[in-house]
């Protein structure tokens, strides 16, 4: 489950020592990527692409679902975009995807990415944790 505050024992806020140690999170490394003023975290054994991002300072500000994640609400791969529209009203929707706050921690948020053409019966591809206005594309 991804959601409220994290992913498994991986949580936002986490300081990298923190985040490494879940074992969630590979230490940084030559494949690790720096897109200022984040840094992207790899998470093991996922496909290349899936990162943890994080920012001095702050800790932990983005984690990708994987695994066939889902939310406490039962949102994730598979849903449909109007099923995340009834779960999450109050949502902010862009061509591709949609943002909402996550219920009871107003500073986190969800990303769903769709891979259609923003129709209702799109399914949900992904689904991204991040602090609300902090997160890093990961």
């Amino acid at each position: 489950m991804i959601g409220p505050t994290g992913y498994g024992s991986l949580t936002l806020g986490m300081t990298l020592r923190q985040a490494v140690d879940t074992g969630r999170v590979l230490p940084p490394d030559q494949l690790s990527d720096v897109a200022e003023p984040c840094r992207l975290l790899r998470v093991p054994g996922q496909v290349t692409g899936l990162r943890v991002g994080l920012i001095d300072g702050v800790g932990v500000v983005s984690i990708p679902g994987y695994g066939g994640a889902r939310t406490p609400e039962d949102i994730g791969p598979g849903s449909t975009r109007a099923q995340v529209k009834r779960t999450y009203p109050g949502f902010r929707e862009w061509s591709g995807g949609i943002a909402v706050a996550v219920p009871g921690h107003p500073a986190n948020q969800y990303a769903f990415d769709f891979g259609g053409a923003d129709l209702d019966d799109d399914r949900v591809g992904s689904v991204e944790l991040s602090v609300k206005d902090r997160g890093c594309a990961g």
